[in-house]
């Protein structure tokens, strides 16, 4: 069969619909089957699978044939072997696929009892495993060749309707060969047996790109990163309102703003997204500005108390997204959605099932609201998702600033979601959103935010891939109370900076900024606390007067920012001695080759700190030669020892190459 050299899925359908829900409290986290009719679905990309593992998965296979009774019958011919057999049957040859070719020969010799020659008696019947028949040249994977092993029947339906979970439906007029995906339906005890043949690590590592199971509506509980209370022996600081920001913005005209959804929980029982809110609200009044008549949307991710609203939402997302057939998840996602539209809501109200969320519905919000290219997209919980990604891959060098965040458990953030998932003994689970910006932000400009409280003082999580630190505490309005501590506010923090910038940059005429750049625009800005290097790549937190530059621009030691004119590269930049220098500047393409360029430096607390764009995090930086020329309001600077710098300037600053 072709198939083994194209994409092998295996589809493992569910016809009654259940529910696996995670929640600590009130269900687990793994799906249980209401009764012996259900059944699951499961794919499998073979182009994706190590020779070594589809070995693994023939072995599966031809055991769940044997469970079933579900066999080809073959009336062995005049000069047949089992190399033809295989080969006309399977279309594989020992030369091109060796595993696959000893794997079937295993399979086939232990199904027949055949002796250890393999010998073949012209005449006799042999029976062999029901797998997928060769795909035609004219394959396609609108198509499914769908394997029902309870009666023992095969026939080709459409994948759109595979993944709307209506498996009566054949297609007219379309070759069985011509299907390009493969479907199995199989029983709980079937998919037992695959689950107990397939190592937790390799579940995980083939889920979503190679494997994906269509076995229940996911719903997860969201977490909502804060506390209620801060340690009495700490100082609280109120967020101070920044005269020289405000004397900036003065002129600012609303007409600047674009878009800035906020993702939370919004519901009569809950005031947590109305404390995010208050936090936005704040931080606007802390530069003298209002957010009347601008274009801040809470967007609800609680979608059994908003089911009018979340309906519009998925109806809307799948509308838009096409055809469910696209790939694997666009089937997984699309056969949720569609089982969702039966599920008991009043079990999942708040009331009864506090912060439940559906993981199709929180994939919805995001490709949704993300097609729309607003400036800012704030979330301020984390969910253990079983689904693979909430995050699609929609555009090259996207707009939209994507701002989480960051666990509030204390430790390194990689540890922590790692204990997460072992305690929670998910096969397949993610935090999300979390975990698509830890591996997004190279393309997305995805952004994590931690907790600072004051100078040095921080709390939950930190780590390189935590990006910067925001204000948790302090925050007045009318419903959060300046005790409310956490990353949940921390974010808006962060993000709402991020908003106002975007607006001013825009009212300069400056050329539209990908969210990949303005993710380091925003490490740039840093006022660094040399005890949180390494614990987040800002090693502090945003000034505002920074981010707002639409130049390059240095920090002389008296605090004051300066803009830098007449920049000089040539020969410029650190290291060990005139010969062996890291550039400075941004990074430079020639003809295929990328040279990186130092474009942050800092001198903080007697130490040195760098920042490359290709290393986008503030780390020690240790040198004894600097060469650099530039000018400034007071006239031009040529730096050419460490004194120099260390005498006059903290930080410097290179937005863009001359």
């Amino acid at each position: 069969m072709k198939s083994i050299k194209n994409i092998f899925l295996i589809l493992f359908f569910i016809t009654i619909a259940h529910v696996s829900v995670a929640q600590s409290q009130m269900m687990s986290d793994t799906t249980v089957f209401n009764s012996a009719k259900d059944s699951t679905v499961f794919y499998i990309d073979w182009s994706k699978i190590t020779p070594e593992v589809k070995v693994t998965f023939i072995n599966i296979m031809s055991d769940i044939a044997k469970r079933n009774g579900f066999y080809k019958t073959v009336t062995i011919q005049a000069d047949e072997n089992i190399s033809r057999l295989i080969k006309d049957n399977y279309d594989v040859v020992a030369e091109k696929n060796n595993h696959t070719y000893q794997a079937l020969v295993s399979v086939i010799h232990n199904v027949n009892g055949l002796d250890a020659q393999n010998t073949l008696v012209v005449g006799t019947q042999v029976r062999l495993p029901r797998l997928p028949v060769t795909r035609s040249k004219n394959s396609n994977k609108a198509f499914t060749q769908f394997f029902d092993p309870y009666i023992s029947q095969a026939y080709i339906l459409s994948t759109d309707s595979a993944a709307k979970s209506n498996l009566t439906t054949a297609e007219q007029n379309v070759q069985f060969s011509d299907g390009g995906f493969y479907a199995y339906k199989l029983s709980p005890g079937d998919l037992a047996l695959v689950k107990s043949k397939l190592s937790k690590k390799l579940y995980r590592q083939l889920y979503g790109q190679a494997l994906v199971t269509l076995d229940s509506v996911h719903i997860s509980m969201a977490r909502f990163p804060d506390h209620h209370g801060t340690p009495t022996e700490l100082k609280i600081l109120p967020a101070a309102v920044d005269s020289s920001v405000a004397r900036l913005l003065a002129t600012l005209d609303k007409k600047n703003f674009g878009t800035y959804y906020v993702f939370d929980n919004f519901n009569a029982r809950s005031t947590h997204g109305k404390k995010v809110l208050d936090v936005i609200n704040a931080r606007f009044a802390a530069y003298g500005l209002d957010t009347t008549g601008l274009a801040i949307r809470p967007v609800p991710i609680n979608y059994f108390d908003n089911i009018a609203f979340g309906k519009n939402v998925l109806d809307n997302y799948f509308a838009l997204s096409g055809s469910a057939s696209k790939n694997l998840q666009a089937v997984e996602l699309n056969n949720e959605a569609n089982l969702l539209k039966n599920v008991d809501t009043s079990l999942y109200t708040y009331a009864v099932c506090e912060n439940c969320i559906p993981e199709v519905y929180l994939h919805a919000l995001f490709g949704y609201y993300y097609r729309d290219k607003p400036d800012v997209i704030s979330s301020s919980f984390w969910a253990n998702m079983a689904l693979k990604g909430v995050l699609p891959r929609l555009y090259k060098d996207p707009p939209t600033s994507l701002v989480t965040a960051a666990l509030n458990e204390n430790g390194e953030i990689e540890d922590k979601i790692k204990n997460i998932l072992v305690d929670k003994e998910l096969l397949v689970g993610e935090i999300q959103p979390i975990n698509d910006y830890f591996n997004a932000y190279p393309e997305n400009g995805a952004m994590i935010i931690g907790n600072r409280l004051n100078k040095g003082v921080f709390l939950g999580s930190h780590g390189r891939h935590i990006t910067t630190t925001g204000l948790g505490v302090g925050w007045s309005g009318r419903t959060i109370l300046p005790t409310d501590t956490g990353t949940s506010f921390a974010t808006p923090d962060v993000a709402t900076k991020i908003y106002i910038a975007k607006a001013y940059w825009r009212s300069k005429q400056m050329q539209p900024i990908a969210a990949e750049e303005t993710r380091l625009r925003v490490l740039l800005a840093t006022d660094i606390d040399s005890s949180l290097i390494g614990k987040f790549e800002s090693g502090g937190t945003v000034n505002m007067l920074k981010l707002l530059q639409t130049g390059n621009y240095a920090e002389l030691i008296s605090g004051e920012i300066v803009p830098i004119t007449e920049l000089k590269l040539l020969d410029a930049g650190i290291g060990a001695s005139k010969f062996k220098r890291s550039p400075f500047g941004r990074k430079i393409t020639d003809d295929g080759e990328t040279t990186d360029g130092v474009c942050g430096l800092a001198y903080i607390d007697g130490r040195f700190f760098k920042i490359t764009e290709l290393t986008p995090w503030w780390q020690p930086a240790k040198f004894k030669e600097i060469s650099i020329a530039f000018s400034t309001p007071a006239g031009p600077v040529v730096i050419q020892s460490l004194e120099d710098f260390k005498s006059n300037f903290k930080q410097l600053i290179i937005l863009k190459n001359p």
